[in-house]
């Protein structure tokens, strides 16, 4: 059997495939009405304080759950105990937060919650941003620019 066919049978099922899947994805978009996400917890009591610190008053609050209305979205902390017992602790989620204005932000949170800055404001270009690291180690990076 000559090697060539096999190949380009591969080769034209797999150019079909990556076609197919392309077109299917760009066709309907979702209509998305509202994002949310979840952080996982160990003291839900201790993050839920932490995050209305930051965020202010919650919005939901229900046994194993707080959330918090961020940008038209629901940031929630759920209890490990609860809703996630077998999420991996800490790092369990990257939030990106876009703000009207870094040094403000980064100014008012280090009033607030100094020991969960990362570091300074850093600035590449015409985008700059800060890290904040909640008591369960999970990642918020605050940022403004084009991005």
């Amino acid at each position: 059997m000559n090697v060539r066919i096999p190949i380009l049978i591969a080769l034209c099922f797999t150019a079909t495939l990556a076609s197919t899947l392309t077109a299917t994805a760009q066709v309907a978009p979702i209509e998305v009405e509202r994002f949310g996400l979840y952080v996982v917890t160990d003291d839900l009591s201790r993050a839920a304080d932490f995050y209305q610190r930051v965020f202010g008053k919650p919005k939901v609050r229900v046994p194993g759950m707080v959330g918090f209305a961020v940008g038209g979205g629901l940031y929630a902390i759920v209890g490990r105990n609860r809703f996630a017992t077998t999420a991996v602790r800490g790092d369990t989620m990257r939030g990106y937060i876009k703000v009207a204005n870094t040094q403000a932000t980064y100014k008012l949170l280090a009033g607030i919650i100094p020991g969960n800055i990362e570091d300074g404001v850093v600035t590449e270009g015409s985008f700059s941003f800060f890290r904040v690291r909640d008591p369960d180690g999970n990642l918020i990076k605050f940022y403004a620019g084009k991005a």
